[in-house]
């Protein structure tokens, strides 16, 4: 059977972050989807260089990985919400000449749980505005530009409050909902801590994510903590989970074949 013309050509996904964190998550994420690292050297500690499709080196902070069929993913840490668009801008005026099946501009959804609509809603506002910029269009969940698929991932959990979970709605909302609900003891014991401080008052989502990694998860480095929490599998379940609650599970599922 031959193989259609256009996927002979080189192409890429991309996943548009806010930052390092989210890029670590990304990577376990994309893992426990099987996909795989090329700059790793089974048995070696020294890691190979990777290029993308075009030939050019993989850098400045920017991840790679390969689906199982052999597609390339790159996530790019964006220093800010507010970089995320530019970047995505950037990168859809080289479609000439350099081909891009999916984009993902993922963000914190930033509001408390009761504002979750609104803020998805806002979220998806920016979006249309934004394609429109390129002769796009909305598509159901999704948007489409030329032949490239735009979605959107907003961090979020829809628990109900909780012992042990921020009120805002970030990544790190999202990792300490499924770290309690695979292990329900630990909320209550980070909350007593966390109420018990001095200036208990300050206490934001940070606080929280880095007493789970404190308590649970110490031997890893800090920022690899967000990678490994897909390794802890009862947690992973957890988080697989909530994603497919909110529609980012399917999305990332359809870029990571």
């Amino acid at each position: 059977m031959s193989v259609p013309a256009e996927d002979l050509l080189p192409t890429e996904s991309m996943v548009l972050c806010e930052g390092y964190y989210d890029r670590a998550f990304w990577a376990g994420l994309l893992r426990r989807l099987r996909c795989t690292d090329p700059g790793q050297q089974p048995g070696r500690s020294a890691r190979r260089a990777v290029r993308d499709p075009w030939g050019d080196p993989v850098s400045h902070g920017q991840f790679a990985f390969l689906s199982p069929s052999g597609q390339f993913i790159r996530v790019v840490p964006c220093r800010g919400a507010g970089n995320i668009l530019d970047s995505a801008r950037d990168r859809l005026h080289l479609l000439a000449t350099r081909d891009l099946r999916r984009l993902i501009l993922n963000y914190d959804t930033d509001r408390d749980p009761a504002e979750t609509a609104a803020g998805a809603a806002a979220a998806q506002n920016r979006v249309d505005g934004f394609v429109r910029e390129f002769g796009g269009a909305r598509a159901g969940d999704q948007w489409t530009v030329e032949k490239t698929t735009v979605a959107l991932a907003c961090w979020q959990a829809q628990d109900s409050p909780l012992d042990g979970l921020p009120g805002l709605q970030t990544l790190e909302r999202l990792i300490c909902a499924a770290v309690v609900a695979a292990y329900p003891a630990r909320g209550p014991s980070v909350q007593r801590w966390l109420d018990t401080r001095p200036d208990s008052a300050q206490t934001g989502p940070k606080h929280y994510v880095w007493s789970f990694y404190a308590g649970w998860y110490a031997h890893h480095g800090a920022e690899s903590f967000y990678q490994h929490v897909w390794e802890d599998e009862r947690v992973a379940t957890e988080l697989e989970s909530r994603l497919a609650h909110v529609g980012i599970w399917p999305v990332v599922a359809e870029m990571a074949v």
